[in-house]
């Protein structure tokens, strides 16, 4: 009878300071009083049943404060254009309008978004609405 060898599974080695020293600046960072820069978040999803469903714009949420709240960010609101195509520009975007003009008005500094492809398909208006984003 031939017995098979076992190999023993052994967990994968944590690196236990480096995990402390993590959760060490993240506490500290969620802790400080230091002003936070101050952003708002898009979501958009381009089909209506998308929409009436709201399943993808309840995960494009839920993403949009994780980043922000991880990348300590103040996030002040986010819009969201519920069956609307991502080719469609700014006038036909209320929502993404409204974060723009958030941001060019100075009461935010940053955009977030689950995905780039969320603010736009179209590579040339994605860096239309990037450079406004930075302009401001």
């Amino acid at each position: 009878m031939e017995r098979k060898s076992r190999r023993k599974m052994t967990d994968p080695t944590l690196d236990r300071r480096a995990v402390r020293a993590y959760v060490s600046r993240m506490e500290k960072t969620l802790e400080s009083e230091a002003p936070k820069p101050k952003a708002v978040g898009y979501a958009r999803v381009s089909s209506k049943r998308q929409a009436e469903d709201g399943g993808s714009l309840e995960a494009q949420r839920d993403a949009i404060i994780r980043e922000a709240v991880l990348g300590g960010f103040d996030l002040l609101d986010v819009y969201a254009d519920g069956g609307i195509s991502g080719g469609k520009g700014e006038k036909s975007r209320p929502g993404l309008s409204a974060a723009l003009d958030a941001i060019r008005s100075g009461q935010a500094e940053a955009l977030i978004v689950k995905h780039a492809d969320r603010l736009a398909r179209d590579s040339d208006l994605a860096g239309h609405f990037r450079v406004t984003v930075q302009d401001a």
